[in-house]
């Protein structure tokens, strides 16, 4: 729908009721709603992973997983079918790993090895004054907060 002057509206430069949003919008909520669909002991092993001409892919951890999900595939046809969120033919079960466990691969926190510095009160007041009388617009909290960042990054601590 164009406007005076050649100008769009801005849902249909995002997309907004096309075939790819709503089926964009029906994975989001049947990966959402997955647990209640297969189960959470199910749940905990499996995730849909993609969409493709009426075909949902599933990624189930291991073949007893794959099994399980076999055996209960008509079940998931209906279940989606019937809350409407996607024109579904058929369901492809893969073996590889569900979301939770594709994260390992990712770095862990850095352990704390020493305990967090403490910051002298004092020297904590006084710079929070100085910055409250160069910036009195501020509000007390966040100019002790801005303080206590500054001693903490300079190693102002006891």
């Amino acid at each position: 729908m164009k406007r005076t002057g050649g100008k769009r509206p801005i849902y249909s430069a995002l997309g907004i009721g096309s075939p790819l949003m709503r089926t964009c919008t029906a994975l989001a909520a049947i990966e959402r709603e997955w647990a209640r669909i297969v189960g959470p002991a199910l749940a905990r092993r499996s995730r849909p992973t993609s969409y493709e001409d009426g075909v949902l892919v599933v990624s189930a951890d291991g073949h007893a997983a794959l099994q399980d999900m076999n055996f209960r595939k008509r079940q998931i046809i209906m279940e989606i079918r019937k809350n409407a969120w996607l024109e579904l033919s058929d369901l492809k079960i893969e073996t590889g790993r569900p979301y939770s466990q594709n994260m390992a691969h990712l770095p862990h926190p850095a352990k704390r090895t020493a305990p967090p510095k403490r910051i002298d009160p004092e020297a904590l007041e006084k710079l929070s004054g100085e910055i409250l009388s160069a910036h009195p617009d501020l509000p007390p909290e966040l100019a002790s907060s801005i303080a206590r960042c500054r001693l903490m990054s300079a190693g102002e601590g006891r």
